[in-house]
């Protein structure tokens, strides 16, 4: 008969918050939600099952064919060939042969690194570490703009000016709920959403704050093709559209606003310019 593992507590934190993760011979095997957080992700609690699912990939895995033949295998083997499990140790020369052979044959500019969320902190997140590696090995060619807000970074700075209303600070809660009354939402807001941040988070709001906003006499409308992509409990009114037509109904109520004489010419005339 075996007796109980006592569980150790290890105090972490992650896009999804802050949190207690239960640890027993060297499992993950529950989570505590951050005690001073009001509204604490549920995310936290698929911890377990994720760090052990069995489709979790747990050694370095090579394509057969490139493992046997390196540079001169058959391409066509990607998507067909299976994959073989290699040490470390041998994985890591691997890649710093291929680093080298790329690097000598066609310079630091044929070598890409994308970014990424993955999931853990702003400092060990997978893409600091890559970038900070690939410049101390000489350089690398990254993207530009990004996939998340990428069509944003092209076109907002040349409407307003710059880049603020996307990356910078926004309308604070207690703003939107004295003088707001009407909040479109343009893709909704779904709830789920407010309870990732990319730096982390200690103590989840937002959904306190909906209700404060609401009941405070703000309207919601939610545009999108999903009726769900907002909280049930903001009585928002749903216009369904087609997916990708978003832009389309934007332009269409531009032009509505103007032909139609129902624009603020004084906010323009004040605090615009080229209107």
């Amino acid at each position: 008969m075996s007796l109980p593992c006592e569980k150790t507590l290890v105090h972490t934190g992650s896009h999804w918050g802050i949190y207690d993760v239960e640890v027993a011979n060297n499992r993950v095997v529950g989570v505590r939600a951050f005690d001073k957080d009001p509204s604490p992700s549920r995310m936290i609690h698929t911890m377990p099952s994720a760090v052990h699912a069995a489709s979790r990939i747990a050694r370095p895995m090579v394509r057969q064919g490139w493992l046997k033949h390196g540079v001169h295998s058959n391409r066509a083997g990607r998507g067909v060939e299976p994959f073989v499990a290699v040490p470390w140790d041998e994985v890591l020369d691997l890649v710093a042969a291929e680093l080298k052979r790329v690097r000598d044959a066609h310079g630091n500019a044929a070598i890409y690194a994308s970014s990424g969320w993955a999931s853990a902190g702003v400092f060990h997140n997978a893409p600091t570490q890559l970038y900070r590696f690939l410049n101390g090995f000489g350089g690398f060619v990254s993207q530009v703009t990004n996939y998340s807000f990428g069509a944003a970074t092209v076109i907002v700075p040349r409407i307003v000016g710059s880049m603020d209303p996307v990356a910078s600070a926004v309308t604070s809660w207690p703003t939107i709920a004295k003088h707001t009354r009407l909040m479109v939402l343009f893709g909704g807001l779904p709830p789920k959403n407010t309870e990732v941040n990319m730096g982390g988070v200690g103590r989840h709001e937002a959904g306190d704050w909906l209700t404060h906003v609401r009941q405070a006499g703000v309207a919601f409308v939610n545009v999108s093709p999903l009726r769900d992509d907002v909280a049930e409990s903001l009585g928002a009114e749903w216009l369904p559209l087609r997916p990708n037509t978003d832009v389309a109904l934007m332009l269409g109520l531009a032009h509505t606003l103007i032909a139609e004489n129902l624009h603020d010419r004084v906010f323009l005339e004040t605090y615009t310019v080229g209107f």
